[in-house]
């Protein structure tokens, strides 16, 4: 049986139900003391605006459950109390906001920073809009290499150093890794040239953990891709959506697609462990989408959901075990992102239910000091078949 709501606020609330601190004050405002979990760091929507970006909220793929009467099907992005109120419940599901930034002129950028940050709310990383910044060839690619983009790329680095990561009022918001800000780059994938030379002109300037959004589903793994990834931290994608597949398992997460995602999984470890060493991987993880080109839609059920993260999950807990390239936390697409209908906010469509699945699977972090946390789950019920070539290099010969 699927579980109510009620479950979600009971697990969720856990830590606050507890002998622990319940809350904490900030600025004088009551703020709920996020639970201990795996951390899921999720790409932030922040141009929901009526009309805005040649969208309205009548084309959304979702709608969601908050609405305010200013957007008709939605809300808008500046609004302080869908703010505060997104802000408490990204708190308590252990969500760590991505934001997109779409440069200091933008009303997706520095405008809504500036709001944004001084209302009370979760740790937060960016989400650096490559589109909205860099010059784009005739490919769609983007030359790391091209004096244009270069100089374009450590200017934004240095406005976004000396505007926000460096501001002592702000030191406790950003979400780090590596005691270094968070920055995703979206999309690194269609990156070329040497983005390894660019990146040591970026740590002269300011320590980031940059994580880029190579990782694809059908492992693929183009020429000249280390030159890119060996300047990144950390890859991950922006979901695991893939149209071929989705064609041939009907637009449902189904074994097959578990089975590409774990053998891919595993191929983008060794990849990493012989071409760019001292790079990561986060695990990407995405429920649903709808492509407007003309694709099909990838829409899971609740229960196809929950066998996807039980198995990222297990995934990431074996390379835990076996100290392999992998951070012990998730990339989600999305938490908000309406237009594409992968949001993890509660929608119409999907109510509450993605967040159930995630307080099942990820309520609990990845390891503790005793070594690697129990599986919160019958691990001999999970498929094996998507598991058979993904085991860790250190139990490869098991």
């Amino acid at each position: 049986m699927r579980p109510s709501r009620k479950f979600v606020t009971g697990l969720l609330g856990a830590a606050i139900l507890s002998g622990a601190p319940a809350s904490s004050q900030h600025n004088g405002r009551f703020e709920p003391r996020p639970p201990e979990r795996v951390p899921i760091l999720a790409h932030y929507v922040n141009w929901h605006q009526k009309n805005d970006f040649m969208n309205t909220w009548g084309l959304a793929n979702t709608v969601p459950i908050r609405r305010n009467e200013t957007a008709g099907f939605g809300y808008d992005s500046l609004d302080r109390a869908v703010l505060t109120e997104q802000n408490r419940e990204m708190i308590l599901q252990g969500i760590i906001p991505l934001v997109s930034w779409w440069g200091p002129d933008s009303r997706a950028g520095d405008a809504f920073l500036d709001a944004y940050l001084t209302l009370p709310g979760p740790r937060l990383g960016l989400l650096y809009e490559v589109t909205g910044r860099l010059y784009e060839d005739p490919l769609g690619h983007f030359d790391v290499e091209d004096p244009r983009n270069v100089q374009r790329f450590l200017d934004d680095m240095q406005h976004l150093h000396d505007r926000y990561w460096s501001r002592p009022e702000f030191g406790e918001r950003w979400f780090r890794i590596d005691d270094k800000p968070v920055l995703y780059i979206w999309l690194s994938h269609a990156f070329r040239g040497s983005f390894e030379r660019l990146r040591a002109a970026v740590r002269e300037r300011s320590p980031l953990f940059i994580i880029g959004s190579d990782f694809n589903i059908d492992s693929h793994f183009r020429p000249g891709l280390q030159d890119v990834v060996r300047g990144l931290d950390a890859v991950s994608a922006y979901g695991i959506y893939h149209p071929d597949l989705t064609i041939q398992t009907g637009g449902r997460i189904s074994q097959a697609y578990l089975d590409r995602y774990a053998t891919s999984y595993s191929a983008w470890v060794r990849w990493l462990g012989e071409h760019a060493p001292g790079v990561r991987l986060i695990a990407p993880l995405q429920f649903a989408f709808k492509d407007n080109r003309g694709n099909p839609a990838l829409t899971s059920t609740y229960s196809q959901a929950l066998r996807l993260s039980e198995i990222v999950r297990l995934l990431v807990q074996r390379s835990q075990s076996c100290r392999e390239p992998v951070l012990p936390l998730i990339l989600m697409v999305s938490y908000n992102e309406h237009f594409e209908g992968s949001s993890v906010e509660p929608t119409l469509q999907y109510q509450y239910d993605w967040f159930d699945v995630l307080a099942r699977v990820f309520g609990t972090p990845m390891s503790t000091r005793q070594g690697v946390a129990p599986f919160p789950g019958p691990i001999e019920d999970l498929p094996s078949p998507a598991l058979n070539g993904a085991k860790c290099l250190c139990c490869s010969a098991r």
